[in-house]
């Protein structure tokens, strides 16, 4: 019962909806989610059935670097400790238990994902902003949009809160690769593409998203990219690793334990987290972003004991 209740709350991490507690550019008419206040109300429950579960399980851990990184990368950002304890809650259940927790939240993903394709073929939120979902209809300024030469598309959010992060959710925790085609995130598409095992064939939806949105034709994006990366500024950047290492390289240390750890269990959820923070932040910065770094070793504990069941099966 405790197994389902957790797999259901970590379904209210994929809605957006918070509470502004203080925006200091109110009086200007504007909104800087990263210079606001913000809580999650719906965030509180995965923490509350989280802690239900490290009480009742009382399972003894000896991931004391791991969980140090968390704690450290908290003075960063705060949400890394929802993420920890989380984390631990993950870590408590044994792997059958984290399977049936997987199913759940796949099937929430695979849900806010049709949101998004309603998103796409419409260019219209379905009505769910009272769970998050991002107003969309023509007109509205700051949406993530693509210019198909002069035909405006827009990109799937989902319950999310950009197309960046519904990518990052479908490339790290479902099967569904083809369905990041909607997000049009280029990182998206390239961190799906497995590595390890690399087959031609995975390019392809890397190919569409570049014919789509088409670098040459919408260039601004990129050009704002690398511009962010040449200049020197302690300012956010759309990279992981030189955003924690402007501000303090300790919180950089942190976040590659985090990153080893996961590497020691899968080799290719490991991959996918570090190219998606190679193209984005919101790994360190945003709520949903800080979380999935806490499931990706949800996931990774997983993919590593069925590939100790098809060694057994193969011995």
């Amino acid at each position: 019962m405790l197994v389902s209740l957790f797999g259901a709350a970590l379904a209210l991490i994929l809605f957006n909806k918070f509470i502004i507690i203080s925006n200091p550019l109110f009086n200007m008419g504007f909104f800087n989610f990263y210079a606001s206040e913000v809580i999650y109300p719906l965030h509180f429950v995965p923490l509350i059935i989280s802690l239900l579960i490290c009480i009742h399980k009382k399972k003894a851990l000896k991931k004391y670097i791991l969980i140090l990184s968390f704690i450290i990368l908290s003075f960063y950002n705060i949400h890394f400790i929802s993420a920890m304890i989380i984390m631990v809650a993950i870590l408590q259940l044994e792997v059958a238990a984290l399977e049936k927790v997987y199913k759940i939240l796949n099937k929430a993903i695979l849900l806010c994902t049709m949101v998004g394709l309603y998103q796409f073929m419409t260019f219209n939120s379905i009505g769910l902003q009272m769970f998050g979902e991002t107003e969309i209809k023509y007109g509205i300024k700051g949406l993530s949009t693509i210019d198909f030469y002069g035909h405006k598309i827009i990109r799937a959010y989902g319950t999310m809160a950009h197309p960046n992060i519904l990518a990052g959710y479908i490339a790290v925790l479902t099967s569904y690769k083809w369905l990041n085609l909607i997000t049009f995130s280029v990182s998206g598409v390239i961190a799906q593409i497995n590595f390890l095992k690399f087959k031609i064939k995975s390019l392809l939806p890397l190919i569409i998203v570049l014919i789509i949105k088409n670098p040459f034709y919408n260039s601004r994006s990129y050009v704002d990219r690398v511009e962010e990366v040449t200049k020197s500024s302690t300012e956010i950047v759309h990279n992981v690793y030189l955003t924690l290492f402007s501000a303090n390289i300790l919180f950089l240390i942190s976040y590659i334990f985090i990153l080893d750890y996961i590497y020691r269990k899968d080799k290719q959820t490991a991959i996918t987290v570090f190219i998606l923070g190679m193209f984005d932040h919101y790994f360190i910065t945003h709520p949903q972003g800080v979380i999935l770094l806490a499931l990706s070793v949800l996931i990774a504990l997983i993919r590593k004991q069925k590939m100790s069941d098809d060694r057994l099966k193969n011995f």
